[in-house]
């Protein structure tokens, strides 16, 4: 027998705030589908996906909610720890990647990833219902929103996909028409895509959400409060010298290398991420200088072959050092 099909419960709490300010009856709905709502809150939770978006499917047709599954799907409601990785994440095609690789912590048996074609990105998504299942066409809404809005946290808040491929066993309807604006909707049946300029890969995080200060830290930034971000500016001065080592920081925090070790583990993180989004942030700041030489910033960030220092910044932004600094002049 297969796994069962199992979901965070966090998923479900934008959809029951919305329908409790409805006044929708949620307790027989949450009975109905037997999700849980006794001693362990549902939002603690993992459940089964399939009551989960049958609960959505249902409780929207009951209130003449369209599109029930668009409507609540926000990055709210990810997990924290999913949605501080994704934060944190320096470019968009990192987050992306995080998005990918934590996928499962979210919903058993989904899956994410990010597919490029000429100028074009594509973030994909499957789920754990096929379609023509009770909730599978609210389960893909959701999947299709919370894409949208990862991307929307690096490049605005009024950003629209370029095309938008959809799993879905009905016509949307008129909210998600009007904020996909003038986007192209493809129905789709194995899994659904969001489509984008390729050259988003390499935006960073918008400064209101990012919670991280710049690799050059301005005299009005204030300290960072977690030990990543703390680290991060630590560091950042080092550019273009000897970075410390492991061992070196560590005595400077007052700690030994394991405590650092481990503390870093349990942000989601290690002590060479860290020094790569430095060197990362500061290749970024440096390629917006037009009269500096990208070998000169592939020497700074510590790189000796400059075929190092391209697949190093590729990793991070999906382009070259120099198609970055191409697409900082626009179209």
């Amino acid at each position: 027998m297969n796994p069962i099909p199992l979901s965070r419960g966090t998923q479900l709490v934008p959809y029951v705030e919305f329908l409790e300010r409805l006044g929708a009856p949620v307790e027989r709905g949450f009975e109905k589908y037997r999700l849980p709502r006794g001693e362990q809150p549902y939002a603690e939770a993992l459940v089964s996906t399939r009551a989960l978006f049958s609960f959505v499917e249902a409780m929207g047709r009951q209130e003449g909610v369209d599109d029930f599954g668009w409507r609540a799907a926000t990055a709210t409601q990810l997990s924290p720890g999913l949605q501080n990785a994704l934060r944190s994440a320096p470019t968009l095609l990192q987050a992306l990647e995080r998005a990918s690789a934590l996928c499962n912590t979210e919903s058993s048996m989904a899956r994410t990833w990010i597919v490029s074609r000429g100028n074009s990105a594509y973030f994909c998504h499957r789920g754990s219902l096929e379609l023509g299942v009770s909730g599978a066409s609210e389960a893909n809404l959701m999947r299709t929103g919370v894409a949208i809005s990862i991307i929307r946290m690096f490049a605005g808040p009024d950003w629209v996909p370029t095309e938008t491929g959809l799993v879905s066993d009905r016509n949307i309807g008129s909210l998600m028409r009007e904020a996909l604006r003038d986007g192209k909707v493809c129905p789709a049946t194995n899994y659904g895509w969001v489509r984008f300029p390729r050259s988003l890969l390499a935006l960073p995080p918008r400064p209101q959400l990012q919670g991280e200060a710049r690799s050059k830290i301005a005299q009005d930034t204030p300290p960072a409060q977690d030990l990543a971000g703390s680290l991060e500016q630590f560091l950042s001065p080092y550019i273009g010298e000897r970075m410390p080592t492991l061992r070196e920081a560590a005595e400077m925090a007052g700690t030994s290398s394991r405590s650092l070790q481990r503390s870093l583990v349990r942000s989601n993180t290690s002590y060479r991420d860290v020094l790569n989004r430095v060197r990362f942030r500061y290749a970024c700041e440096r390629l917006n200088e037009r009269h500096v030489k990208v070998l000169e910033i592939a020497d700074a960030t510590g790189f000796i072959n400059p075929a190092h220092f391209t697949r190093f910044f590729r990793s991070f932004a999906g382009v070259s050092p120099q198609e970055y600094r191409v697409g900082l002049s626009g179209p």
